[in-house]
């Protein structure tokens, strides 16, 4: 810390303010006084408009300073500063300032010394700084007078102060996670909620409630903000125009309009939802929510939307935007995204994409309209159903994986509780030679240890493949559930939904002159799901006289597992279309899949078998 000085003093400045009474006449004084919250100086505001405890300091302080005979000048409050070092005080920053262009001044009188330090590291410096200017803390709690002891005496005062308010600082943490953990609000209640009190049992309880007034328009804010139609820019205009404002608080004394910064801080606050967070953790809460949870998380999909740094969030929003790229850009070995504009007309404004490349002349691709790209996705759409007998195909050995791992499973856990029965026997019989005292101690220890590795290992290993195995099963049923018809789900969905859609099938698309969609990037699983259609088609179908699908005799696999192969095979699809690419007959990127005999990887004389023996045919 960086502490002021003020000019050389004279020997009778130079002179311990803890001197003869002779020279208290030629010193003044100054109060310093301070609470730790705002709270404080709102109390008995009746009896003193800076709150009892700080005319409780500044009573006491008085009648020391009458008892010393100093005279005081002035006196430097610090209202609901809890900061612990005095860097972060700025009115005892002041004081000392203060201190150094005014050498008359010999005292600063304090209520307690743990008004002025909160640690030991803050009171030694200051401490002997106002020393060199003659200058002396008086307390009204702690007197130890002048000797060298005294000095001694403030040490271990200041340490224990330092002690005291470290230990507060952790009992508190301790109540507010508990509080948390509770559903109790932490502190004061964002705009929206009111911090009341109310009569429970008998009893003031500090509370908290709905805001009457704010509350309807935040979740207007909220369903404006979820359409994808407006921006933060927008939602603080719209604010100001319903008349939301925020709260007088601290230094603002009057209500003011809402920052848009301050908006986008509450969209994504999910205390809103009727949840409290405490440590980067989600408790259930309380209060009432002010949003319901569908709403909300509407809300977080355009805030997550807009966080790409593709896609700002400006007054010009698109659902394609973040998604196109130039196809001209890409061949001629450069990488530049489609930026949406838009261009005044007569009576409206009329919206184009433009590759971005064109801002420096780098290209010269056409202003495309957007209804234009607009209809060229949603035709793209339409041609990327799969064929239905490969997505029933796909369906039936999904569910058969499931069903065989799943009876791998019951073996696994009959075979895990036949280990941890054994685990268990071994750990009788260690016990057992511990009460004998024929193995020692120590050597039985380490055998304990080592059978509860064993058993954690046993339990943690069964309960992943089974995570695993859920959480990709699951993605793969949803997304053939969405290549059946992606063309109408597309086509009947606004324009926040078609975001998610392409979001969820692409990464990039790439743009030509004249709108069409020549390139794409998929997303997992639609791009091996793509890959191994691809492989499918060109395979023969082997149906039984039922239109059942068939083992082929010369391999015993079924289709299904010969477009699997295939897809994987250097010549393969997936290896085919190694950069990723629209082929709207079926193509893809990657193979993500996983070969569906059981989740496991096919024995190696299946593996040795390629599918050579792949006729073209006709799609079935």
């Amino acid at each position: 810390m960086n502490l002021p000085r003020r000019a050389r003093p004279t020997s009778t400045q130079r002179r311990r303010s803890n001197q003869p009474e002779a020279d208290a006449e030629q010193k003044v004084g100054v109060h310093y006084l301070r609470v730790s919250s705002v709270r404080q100086t709102h109390t008995a505001l009746d009896i003193d408009r800076d709150g009892n405890s700080i005319a409780t300091q500044r009573e006491e302080c008085t009648a020391k300073a009458a008892a010393m005979g100093i005279a005081v000048t002035e006196e430097f409050i610090e209202p609901g500063k809890s900061a612990q070092t005095i860097d972060k005080r700025p009115e005892f920053r002041r004081l000392l300032a203060y201190l150094a262009e005014n050498p008359e001044v010999g005292y600063v009188f304090v209520y307690s010394r743990s008004r002025a330090f909160r640690n030991i590291e803050d009171a030694v410096l200051p401490r002997k700084h106002l020393r060199g200017l003659g200058v002396k803390i008086v307390s009204t709690k702690e007197d130890f007078g002048d000797s060298l002891e005294a000095e001694f005496m403030e040490t271990i005062s200041d340490t224990m102060n330092d002690l005291q308010n470290r230990r507060n600082g952790e009992d508190i943490k301790v109540k507010m996670a508990h509080k948390a953990r509770n559903g109790g609000t932490i502190g004061r209640a964002p705009i929206g909620y009111l911090n009341v009190r109310k009569d429970v049992d008998g009893r003031q309880v500090n509370t908290v409630d709905t805001d009457s007034e704010r509350a309807p328009l935040i979740r207007t804010l909220f369903e404006l903000y979820a359409t994808g139609d407006y921006t933060l820019d927008d939602l603080a205009d719209t604010a100001e125009d319903m008349g939301l404002r925020a709260r007088p608080f601290g230094r603002w004394k009057a209500e003011r309009p809402i920052a848009q910064n301050t908006i986008h801080r509450m969209l994504g606050d999910p205390y809103y939802a009727g949840y409290t967070v405490y440590d980067g953790e989600l408790f259930d809460g309380r209060h009432e929510a002010i949003v319901p949870g569908d709403l909300f998380e509407r809300v977080q999909d355009v805030l997550e939307l807009r966080s790409n740094p593709a896609v700002h969030d400006n007054k010009l929003t698109h659902y394609l935007k973040g998604l196109l790229f130039c196809d001209r850009c890409e061949k001629a070995g450069r990488h530049s995204r489609l930026i949406y504009t838009e261009a005044n007309g007569r009576n409206a404004r009329y919206g184009y994409f433009k590759c971005k490349k064109k801002q420096t002349g780098e290209c010269d691709l056409p202003h495309l309209p957007v209804h234009l790209v607009e209809q060229k996705v949603v035709d793209l759409y339409g041609r990327l159903a799969l064929t239905a007998n490969y997505l029933d195909e796909m369906t039936d050995a999904l569910g058969a994986a499931l069903a065989s791992q799943e009876a791998t499973e019951r073996q696994l856990a009959g075979q895990l509780d036949r280990e941890l029965a054994h685990l268990n026997e071994q750990e009788d019989r260690l016990i057992d030679l511990a009460q004998e005292g024929t193995l020692p101690r120590a050597k039985i220890q380490e055998r304990l240890n080592d059978i509860k590795r064993q058993r954690d290992s046993l339990t943690t290993r069964q309960s992943a493949v089974h995570a695993d195995l859920a959480a990709g099963a699951e993605l793969l049923r949803l997304g053939i559930d969405l290549c059946r018809d992606p063309g109408t789900l597309y086509a009947r969905a606004v324009d926040n939904a078609r975001a998610q859609i392409n979001k969820a099938f692409f990464t990039a698309l790439h743009v030509d002159a004249y709108g069409d969609i020549q390139d794409a990037i998929w997303t997992e699983p639609f791009a091996d799901l793509r890959a191994v259609h691809q492989a499918w088609l060109q395979c023969a179908p082997l149906a039984s006289p039922a239109g059942k699908p068939t083992k082929a005799a010369h391999t015993g696999l079924s289709r299904l597992e010969l477009a699997l192969l295939a897809a994987q095979a250097d010549d393969g699809p997936y290896k085919r279309n190694h950069r990723p690419s629209v082929d709207l007959a079926g193509g893809s990127n990657s193979l993500f899949m996983v070969e569906l005999r059981g989740f496991e990887p096919l024995a190696f004389s299946l593996r040795t078998r390629r599918a050579t023996n792949c006729a073209t045919a006709p799609s079935a």
